[in-house]
């Protein structure tokens, strides 16, 4: 089957590809702004991360180190140990 070449299939033509022009347009503009979102979500999710193990770190912090702490210099001010007792337990050496 053969091109038709008549006047009338140019002028479809030129008023069907100003259409397509337009779509590539829109889908190049949509891809550009899925792009954006992309990054967006993977910076929200490593800051979410960070803070998550702040978060972490906090809480051991908070529930491991300070409590022991507590007890040492409570033990200490209460003068039943000596400090550096106190402080060859916390370094692996029993006095």
């Amino acid at each position: 089957m053969a091109l038709e070449s008549t006047p009338a299939a140019a002028r479809s033509s030129k008023q069907s590809h100003p259409d397509l022009q337009e779509r590539e347009e829109v889908f190049t503009e949509l891809i550009k702004r899925a792009n954006i979102f992309e990054r967006q979500i993977v910076q929200r999710v490593d800051v979410i991360q960070e803070d998550h193990g702040k978060a972490i770190l906090v809480f051991t912090i908070v529930s491991v180190a300070l409590p022991v702490t507590v007890a040492v210099v409570a033990l200490v001010l209460a003068g039943g140990y000596n400090a550096s007792r106190i402080l060859g337990w916390v370094s692996g050496g029993v006095l």
